[in-house]
């Protein structure tokens, strides 16, 4: 099975999402994944009508917890969303109902909680992000081998693509200190060949995660195409 990888708009701290979507038009792409997990409510709405203003097709979209579903029905009927993945409610609570999308939605796997059967039952199924999986392998969590497991035993459906260092930092989370290997700027390409071990589990969609300019994505699409096999 060919995977097709997307550049991605994305929104967490650091990244210039509106350089991206000028950058898409720029390059004449013709789609793009859109991550909006960094921006509120107005802002949600500034980037979709400047993805609508650039003709750019959303197939692939990480959704939020607070998100209207009048948002959703937006990305789909205007920018031809198919698949969205969130996160588990155990971490971010869901302000509205989103029973209505839930076969187009996957569960992202957390570095904070395992994926549950109780929870998936409700979903269409997971949405793997790789950086995070190989971050609980390199720091010994007992959620690796149950992420693996589950990964097998549910619809695999779309993915992140992000990442992973060689040496470990530390950052705050929760108010806590947390050792990643994972990250969401890449600054080596060789950061992404941990992806091979992988290769068997990554499903017909997926999309880099980074931060870094759609020119550096573009780059690292094709390095990641090339390990994998993909061309």
């Amino acid at each position: 099975m060919k995977t097709k990888i997307l550049p991605t708009v994305t929104t967490t701290h650091g990244a210039d999402w509106r350089k991206t979507i000028r950058d898409a038009m720029k390059f004449d792409l013709k789609e793009i994944a859109f991550f909006s997990t960094g921006l509120g409510k107005e802002e949600r709405e500034e980037a979709c009508f400047l993805l609508k203003e650039a003709k750019l097709r959303t197939p692939f979209v990480h959704l939020r917890s607070d998100m209207e579903p009048a948002e959703i029905d937006f990305l789909i009927n205007e920018l031809k969303a198919e698949i969205f993945n969130i996160h588990s409610e155990k971490d971010f609570s869901f302000v509205y109902n989103y029973s209505n999308y839930k076969r187009m939605i996957y569960l992202e796997n957390s570095s904070s909680s395992p994926w549950i059967d109780e929870e998936l039952i409700n979903y269409a199924g997971v949405c793997v992000d790789f950086s995070h999986l190989e971050n609980e392998r390199l720091r010994g969590s007992d959620l690796y081998e149950h992420s693996l497991l589950t990964l097998k035993k549910y619809p695999r459906g779309c993915a992140h693509l992000g990442p992973v260092k060689n040496v470990s930092y530390v950052n705050m989370e929760n108010g806590k200190e947390y050792e990643h290997y994972d990250s969401h700027r890449v600054e080596k390409l060789s950061e992404f060949d941990y992806l091979k071990k992988y290769v068997d589990l990554i499903p017909k969609i997926a999309a880099v995660e980074v931060e870094n300019s759609l020119t550096e994505q573009l780059e690292a699409i094709e390095y990641i195409k090339k390990q994998l096999d993909f061309i």
